[in-house]
């Protein structure tokens, strides 16, 4: 297992305190449970922690099935351990939240990996198109090197062609102080930061390790002027296309170092959509014991369509902040295979059947998408939005 420094080099006083380090961690075969130093599972392992028979004797454990069969009805049977969704998750119910901030990045995240230019006046008209079915938060460009990702080259006049904002929020990643300075300069509302928890990949990436990755995100929150946000991007938060699943406790020091340190929120990305329900339901069991859930936000792929249900776990967790891209736009150019983050429209669709409050409308994204990828010759991935053009047509 990688061994990973916690203080950033920058001492004690500047560290997360007491944290245990990874070396006090052992993987556990198979699938890599994790495991304290007395051996007993950590917190989020589903497979060695149901709650109605952990500690349990073999008498209890039996007159328990009994008990369950008396129960069962006709040909139903129940088998054991049963979960109920409610008692299974912490407080699942009552900490679902009634509105749902969604972010926007069909511009930024949707379009970085395309080999062909999009041009300048079509991602303008594609944020304002958004903006009008009612889509508020943007993460809307990036300011990094136009060698690496030419598509963003661009996003200083992406920004200044956006001329009725209203209380529409732009949002720019930048991952070192020059692109904070461009951006500034572009005038965006929300400045993204953004380190990953694999060091490989945060090379690749943003050429940097963690630590200097962490160090450049120190200095930039140093730096934030007044009336300007900040968001905090954990990348490769579950798995890495090359150092594999990631520690849960690793990513939650991390995350716990960003707020203190004063970033707004952080954002857990599942960059290469690898992660199951159970995967999420372990990450945050961990980030949610160090940082309150309204700082939290979650940034999903649905490479192996899981998004949706990743989503609902989130939910249940009090979890109120996600991102998504229109017609699920999108991939990462160091993440081989990965596709886009989890459509916006099929997202939508979701919490309106849950009642949960977005103020997006459906029928509106799933228009401006699917024009927007017949324009440019991009695939329309949103399973609710074909849906829903498809009901239009018979209408």
């Amino acid at each position: 297992m990688i061994t990973r420094s916690r203080n950033f080099g920058l001492g004690v006083s500047n560290s997360i305190k007491d944290a245990p380090s990874s070396s006090e961690l052992a993987r556990v075969p198979p699938g890599g449970r994790f495991r304290s130093r007395c051996g007993q599972p950590l917190r989020g392992s589903r497979r060695h922690q149901s709650p109605s028979c952990v500690g349990a004797s073999s008498t209890q454990l039996s007159a328990r099935t009994k008990g369950a069969s008396r129960r069962a009805t006709c040909s139903r049977v129940l088998s054991w351990p049963f979960h109920r969704p409610g008692k299974y998750y912490r407080g699942a119910v009552s900490r679902v939240p009634s509105k749902v901030l969604v972010t926007e990045s069909s511009s930024r995240d949707g379009l970085q990996s395309l080999g062909a230019f999009v041009p300048t006046a079509a991602k303008v008209g594609l944020i304002e198109n958004l903006a009008s079915a009612g889509i508020r938060t943007f993460d809307a460009v990036s300011f990094v090197n136009p060698k690496a990702v030419p598509q963003m080259a661009d996003g200083a006049e992406v920004i200044a062609g956006i001329t009725n904002r209203g209380d529409v929020e732009l949002g720019g990643l930048v991952p070192n102080m020059k692109g904070f300075e461009a951006a500034l300069a572009a005038g965006v509302d929300t400045i993204g930061l953004l380190t990953a928890a694999s060091d490989e990949f945060n090379e690749r990436n943003i050429n940097a390790t963690v630590d200097e990755a962490m160090h450049r995100i120190r200095r930039i929150l140093l730096e934030i002027p007044r009336g300007v946000s900040t968001r905090s991007y954990i990348s490769t938060a579950t798995h890495c296309p090359f150092e594999g699943e990631q520690d849960p406790d690793w990513v939650a020091h991390l995350a716990e170092t960003l707020i203190e340190w004063g970033s707004d929120t952080v954002y857990l990305g599942e960059t290469i959509g690898k992660a199951t329900p159970f995967h999420i339901e372990a990450l945050l069991d961990h980030v949610l014991e160090v940082v309150p859930a309204d700082r939290v936000g979650i940034h999903l792929h649905d490479t192996y369509g899981q998004a949706l249900a990743n989503t609902t776990v989130a939910l249940e967790r009090g979890v109120a902040r996600m991102d998504s891209s229109a017609g699920g736009l999108g991939g990462c150019p160091y993440a081989p295979g990965a596709t886009g983050n989890i459509a916006t429209e099929d997202l939508v669709y979701m919490l309106d059947g849950m009642g949960i409050e977005t103020g997006i409308d459906l029928g509106g994204v799933a228009n401006v998408a699917n024009d927007f990828c017949s324009a440019h010759n991009l695939s329309y991935n949103s399973r609710a939005g074909r849906a829903w053009l498809a009901s239009q047509d018979r209408e």
